[in-house]
């Protein structure tokens, strides 16, 4: 193998092992990254803040309990905060539209032609207002896919608790039959012991006919003999 060969195997096997950013800043730069440098300067102001605050509402509802199910919720908040401030963007963008058309048409001009001619104006000639659309979908799809991937482990963990729930409850009623087959069992040879005890008594002077009680003394004997 080539020496040029043996570095694209080893490369591979790198990125094999790879497995990404896991904390949210590392997933946030990583993000950044993948997208053009309109994305990268439009969500360079995030406010870390203002993304726990998100995680902390959707903790509430989607109530993660595993690293795993908290990872997809960080993805979800992560997404969740990119929408809403590409939002913010658009509206401002078409507050901004509104006051140039204002200005440019005049006061004379009334609100439903300004606003008619910024419609047109931002869905044939704005590249900026297409890019914001995009990138609210991306985040969307990123939202509705982290969702789905925890709602998936919250499932596969509810069912595994339930299987573990159903083979204790399975133990515990084994265990309660097995005591109570020991405690009721027969004791091994007692019958026995009974009839050796009995022919004494039969040999005993006046023995009543009907059998008698066991005295406390016969009855610790007895119990000594099994």
């Amino acid at each position: 193998m080539s020496t040029s060969q043996a570095q694209l195997e080893a490369n591979r096997r790198n990125a094999a092992l790879s497995t990404g950013p896991v904390t949210v800043s590392g997933k946030q730069t990583s993000s950044r990254n993948s997208q053009g440098p309109i994305a990268r300067f439009l969500l360079s102001t995030e406010n870390a803040e203002e993304i726990e605050s998100m995680k902390a509402d959707l903790a509430a509802e989607f109530n993660p309990q595993s690293a795993i199910e908290h990872s997809y919720l960080a993805e979800m908040a992560l997404a969740r905060v990119r929408m809403l401030r590409y939002a913010e963007f658009e509206a401002s963008l078409i507050e901004t539209a509104l006051e140039e058309k204002r200005t440019e048409l005049g006061p004379t001009a009334s609100e439903t032609k300004v606003q008619a001619q910024v419609i047109r104006d931002l869905i044939d000639k704005s590249k900026t207002l297409n890019t914001l659309h995009r990138y609210q979908r991306d985040h969307a799809r990123a939202f509705e896919r982290a969702a789905d991937k925890l709602n998936k482990a919250k499932a596969e963990r509810l069912e595994q608790s339930a299987q573990q729930d159903d083979i204790e409850a399975l133990d515990r009623d084994a265990l309660e039959r097995a005591v109570e087959a020991a405690l009721f069992a027969p004791i091994p040879g007692a019958a026995k012991v009974r009839a050796e005890m009995e022919a004494e008594w039969k040999n005993e002077p006046n023995i009543s006919s009907t059998p008698r009680k066991l005295t406390q003394e016969e009855q610790a004997k007895l119990a000594l003999r099994l």
